[in-house]
């Protein structure tokens, strides 16, 4: 190009050569004031318009010269040194504008571009109208360069689809082109013909050595002959060429349809073999979460325009030469292609050519294909098979764990903590902050417990710890039990000796005390989504350890003392990207929902992380409680997942709707992946999972709060391919098979018997032919929800204008009218599924409003609606644990001092602290029915739902399924009602409030049934085939909803496990007895006593029948018509009872 401003100096130093004085003027010349005569020159322009066009005429001729020089040097060049993948991928109008880019940038003097200029962006729109940034920089190829642009690349332009990163030979030029689509998957129109040809033929002309004839077999046709070639030596039994190995997906049916999912760009500028290894690793990945990775030697000393995956060589400084391909499915290109750019750049490895695209995989998503020519400064075996272990954890890495993993590990300067060491002190610093944070929330919050790990003076010691983790469960040589103590003995000692800081001992030696208590993890499968750990529940017990300078062991039997805390019988922890998950269970045999919880704001979250284990913990607990009808025990898994967006926590926001939901379904997928782990049995679990429990384990989960039905399917589909027995028992309410809860409203079904039968006793009943005013109700939960939603439609159905709903909330805001809010407007929103803030305020009274969370005023008023509102009773059918605390349960109180609702049943888990609910007795007898009691039917849906998939097939549940679903309603209607009026029953005539009633009736239950487990564990001919074992069974024929048994009551003992059977009899048996005779036939007895109480009863209960049905035989002619009554419900009453205490 012509450098202007050297031709403005050369023309001023023209004009600089003449006398000062001198200057010419019209025909004449003035010299020292005087005109001189001066003939004309034909050369000189006499006009204005005659000097432009000679400039012009002179600077087209400089532009000309300038021009033809760079583009005698720069063509050569661009042809030597450019790759042939650049000519075969870009076409021929994108090459002549690279290079017309190029010569303003090109010094043809020194063959080298002006690195002054830095870097050249151009933005250009593709013919099918997609947007395309090509990145030129001419500071040269370095390690992070393209790390770097990925990190500059501007916002709100696209979804990153496609990337082409082209190195020339020389090092100078660093040449990327990113590609944009509004979707994730874009298309490509056929590329124009490549300009390659010319460029040669003009090469060849001028006799430059540098040029030489490409190889171009790529394309469809190349790759369906190379694949024709492996099939005939495959068909022949002859080794295949290139040392590749026969696959069916290499035959031509194969291989058209892999074709058509893919861009047209992909496919024709792939050759053969590298085409056919990217179909392989494609499906390794397709339909799943799942990372490949494979690695080829390659070559680099083929020059100019010969294509570069060829022979074996290394590079001209001797680092070898590799072909790197990676295949992630579902992931976010950009963010994907950041994390191993990141690692790679801290592994010492450069990248010199890079092309990214992102293919089809149907309705699984899709897949970026990765593959990089690089660099590498080894090329042993070990060396890549870590390189590859750490590459498939970055999809699954917290940022956090990738920080972490590239720092020094201490003494070891060179030793850097390494992605899953990372990975595995992250874990341990998440599991152990809800222990931590119960001593000092301050002192332990998760800020803290990770800078003690991150510090220089701890790194050491805890990078020591991820290693004796690592070391425990090695499955190829894992560390002796006399290693392994010493070990743990020397970290200790090694802390007690250089920590002084109580809080950095506290946490480390809490660290070791979880790696001993860990008993099963998945840290060595090779594709695991997080990682997962099964501990011994004992390592949650309060005060195991805190701010003491010698904690007592996590399991000392000094802490058994804490009785307050019941230790569940087992605990998973899961640690992922973006999130943590506990699952807690209080039987071997389990059932509990999943609930995903996602704090909107960083301080929320720190909150929630500190409580963490606790919510799961008394949700499981609570679920115990609940779940006493059923053969489960009680469980609970809850996910926290990290939804905020911006590093820095001032700047942190929520996520953007699409991205907030892309990380809450991975973070499903991720956990119950990891849950899997630990609990099916494969080949590879078999060899690469160390357990120290000991012991099978079978887990059941239900859906809770934002769990969608896309998430269940996954769930069962999964259980399915991992091989989890039964596995739609796995997961509960499936779509198709199950039997939805928000559907078919299971859950506010009982939550209206308990309201139902409260109000009756409480003499507030809207049927009630007394009262002349509806019942006023609030409830906390939207329209849209699940409990809140189907108690709308069942108070309308039960009571109709009776009942009136004065006010309700949910996320988006809240609807108050005392003159209650318009039914048909509620019921529209619970049909469409909209949120409260949806109400058409026309339809409200004159004293109505709606608040919306929008505003700060709504936001208020939406979080103190159900307190500040007064109302008959009040229906928690939605909201965050503990809203009603020891600290804030004088709110719920009015001014007068009176409770701002006469009844609260708790339609939601938790809302109410046990606290609470006490300190609302006492001041105000205010009764509260339990959640463990007002909403336990959703569970015990769940339990009928996983017996009928144990015992039916999906089309025979589908083809009887209303049968079904209306007779598990019906037994639903049936145990609500059975525990609402012993409830009652046992308020009424005891001490006491409500919800110790409930838990008195839980307990009972549940130790009953434990006794009559154990008892058949022991004695398994109880179920033998004489009379008391068809009596037992006669129980679990009684329990099963009536199209149930009758379908495929005979299958049971075939197709239920045994161990469900055995709890299935026992909670049956246990359930009866307490309903029929009250909670004291079973405090009354020792634990030892409980079993042949409960089938003595069982014994009774047939006798007292058998006595009933001689009396109805009997002539009763000559008594009072009311005395065989009565006689028959004295037997019915007393009789059982009689028979018992003629036994002792």
């Amino acid at each position: 190009m012509l450098n202007t401003a050297r031709l403005a100096a050369r023309l001023g130093a023209r004009a600089a050569r003449r006398p000062a004085a001198w200057h010419r003027s019209g025909s004449g010349m003035m010299v020292a004031g005087r005109r001189f005569s001066v003939p004309a020159k034909s050369w000189v322009p006499k006009e204005e318009e005659e000097m432009q066009h000679v400039t012009r005429k002179f600077l087209v001729y400089e532009l000309t010269r300038v021009q033809g020089k760079v583009a005698e040097v720069l063509v050569p060049w661009f042809t030597t040194n450019m790759p042939a993948s650049y000519f075969r991928q870009v076409d021929m109008a994108t090459q002549q504008d690279h290079l017309r880019t190029l010569a303003a940038h090109f010094d043809p003097e020194t063959s080298t571009f002006r690195k002054e200029n830095g870097r050249v962006v151009l933005q250009s729109v593709t013919p099918g109208g997609h947007i395309q940034l090509t990145y030129m920089d001419f500071s040269g190829n370095h390690t992070g360069l393209l790390a770097s642009q990925l990190g500059n690349l501007p916002d709100n332009i696209g979804n990153l689809a496609r990337i082409k990163v082209f190195t020339s030979l020389d090092q100078q030029l660093c040449f990327n082109i990113y590609s944009f689509s509004k979707s994730s998957i874009m298309d490509w129109t056929p590329e124009a013909a490549s300009i390659i040809d010319p460029l040669w033929r003009d090469a060849k002309k001028e006799g430059l050595k540098e040029a030489v004839t490409p190889s171009m077999d790529t394309g469809p046709r190349a790759i369906l002959d190379y694949a024709a070639q492996l099939e005939a030596a495959h068909n022949a039994g002859q080794q295949l060429p290139d040392g590749m190995e026969w696959s069916e997906l290499f035959r031509e049916a194969s291989l058209q349809q892999f074709m058509g999912q893919c861009p047209s760009g992909y496919v024709s500028n792939s050759r053969a073999k590298s085409f056919l290894h990217q179909r392989l690793m494609f499906d390794e990945v397709s339909g799943t979460e799942n990372v490949a990775m494979s690695t080829e030697h390659s070559v680099n000393d083929l020059q100019g325009l010969l294509d570069d995956e060829g022979v074996v060589a290394d590079g001209a400084e001797g680092r070898p030469i590799w072909w790197l391909r990676v295949a992630l499915s579902n992931s976010v290109p950009q963010v994907a292609l950041n994390r191993i750019l990141d690692l790679l750049k801290f592994r010492g490895v450069d990248v010199n050519r890079m092309h990214l695209d992102v293919l089809d995989d149907g309705h699984h998503g899709n897949v970026t294909m990765i593959r990089m020519l690089v660099k590498a400064p080894e090329a042993s075996g070990p060396w890549w098979s870590e390189l590859e272990r750490e590459v498939k954890r970055l999809k699954w890495a917290d940022d956090w764990t990738l920080k972490l993993a590239f720092q020094s590990a201490g003494t070891h300067h060179e030793r850097e903590v390494g992605v899953v060491r990372a990975e595995i002190l992250t874990a341990l610093n998440s599991m152990t902050h809800p222990i931590l944070s119960k001593q000092d929330p301050w002192a332990f919050s998760k800020t803290n417990i990770r800078q003690v790990i991150e510090h220089p003076r701890y790194v050491r010691l805890a990078t020591g710890i991820a290693d004796l983790f690592s070391a425990r469960f090695d499955p190829i040589s894992p560390v002796s039990d006399t290693r392994y103590n010493a070990w743990l003995q020397s970290l200790r000692d090694e802390i007690a000796a250089d920590v002084e800081e109580l809080v950095a001992s506290t946490v480390l030696n809490k660290m070791v005390d979880a790696v001993e208590a860990t008993l099963r993890t998945n840290l060595y499968l090779n594709d695991r989504y997080a990682l997962s750990m099964r501990f011994d529940p004992r390592i949650f017990r309060p005060s195991s350890s805190g701010l003491s300078a010698s904690p007592a062991a996590w399991n000392s039997l000094e802490l058994d003392a804490a009785s307050d805390f019941d230790v569940p019988y087992g605990v998973f922890f899961v640690h992922g990207r973006r999130f943590n998950g506990f699952h807690v269970r209080f039987r071997d045999i389990s059932r509990g929902g999943m609930r995903l919880v996602t704090p909107p704001s960083v301080e929320q979250l720190a909150i929630e992380s500190a409580r963490h284990f606790d919510e799961a913990y008394q949700l499981a607990s609570a679920q115990q409680l609940k779940n006493k009808d059923i053969p489960e025990g009680g469980s609970k898994c809850v996910v926290l997942i990290d939804t905020m967006s911006g590093a820095k926590k001032s700047s942190a926001t929520t996520l953007d709707a699409e991205d907030r939901e892309l990380v809450v379904r991975k973070s499903v997928k991720a956990f119950t992946d990891a849950l899997l782990d630990l609990i099916v049995k494969t080949d590879e679990t078999e060899e690469r999972v160390v357990d120290y429990f000991g012991a099978d384990e079978l887990l059941y989960l239900g859906p809770d709060e934002q769990v969608i039905p896309d998430d269940i399917n996954w769930i069962v589909r999964r259980a399915a391919e991992r091989g989890y027995p039964i596995p739609s028992a796995f997961m509960s309410s499936k779509p198709d098979a199950g039997i939805n809860h928000k559907v078919y409203g299971v859950t506010s079904e009982g939550v209206q018997v308990f309201l139902d039968v409260a109000l009756h006793n409480l003499d507030m009943h809207p049927l009630d032919s007394s009262r002349s005013q509806p019942v006023t109700i609030k409830m906390t939960g939207g329209p849209d929800g699940d409990v809140a939603g189907n108690m709308i439609k069942i108070l309308n159905r039960e009571y109709g204008d009776k009942v009136s709903i004065v006010a309700l909330c949910d996320h988006s805001g809240s609807a108050e009218d005392p003159s209650g809010l318009d039914i048909d407007e509620l019921l529209r929103l619970v049909q469409e599924e909209q949120p409260i803030a949806s109400f058409d305020e026309s339809r409200l009274s004159d004293q109505g409003i709606v608040h919306k969370v929008t505003t700060d005023e709504g936001l208020r008023a939406r979080n103190t609606m159900h307190n500040r509102v007064v109302a008959d009773a009040f229906i928690p059918a939605g909201g965050r644990p503990a809203t009603i605390n020891e600290d804030n349960w004088r709110s719920f109180l009015l001014p007068n001092g009176e409770p701002s609702a006469k009844l609260i049943v708790e339609g939601a888990n938790l809302f109410v602290t046990p606290g609470a609910r006490q300190l609302l007795f006492n001041h105000s007898k205010l009764p509260i029915v339990k959640d463990s009691s007002a909403n336990k039917c959703g569970v015990i849906c769940s339990s009928y739902e996983i017996m009928s998939s144990m015992l039916l097939s999906e089309s025979e549940f589908s083809e009887h399924k209303e049968a079904i679903v209306k007779d598990v309603l019906q037994r639903l209607r049936q145990l609500a009602r059975r525990e609402a009026e012993l409830l009652f029953a046992e308020f009424n005539r005891l001490p006491g409030a409500l919800p110790h009633f409930s838990e008195r009736i839980s307990n009972a239950i549940n130790s009953a049934t434990d006794a009559i487990a154990d008892a058949l564990t022991k004695d398994p001919h109880h179920l033998g085939d004489d009379r008391r074992g068809e009596e037992l069974r006669d129980l679990l024929h009684q329990h099963l909803p009536a199209k149930l048994d009758e379908l495929a009551g005979n299958r049971i003992s075939e197709q239920a496990p045994a161990e469900y059977v055995k709890y299935a009899v026992a909670s049956s048996l246990a359930s009866r007895i307490v309903y029929k005779e009250g909670t004291s036939i079973i405090e009354n007895h020792p634990s030892s006593r409980l079993a042949q109480l409960s089938l003595d009863y069982l014994i009774a209960e047939n006798k007292v029948d058998e006595v009933l049905r001689a009396m109805e035989e009997m002539d009763w002619a000559e008594y009072d018509p009311t005395v065989r009554e009565q006689a028959m419900r004295m037997v019915r009453h007393g009789g059982i009872r009689a028979h018992l205490a003629s036994k002792k």
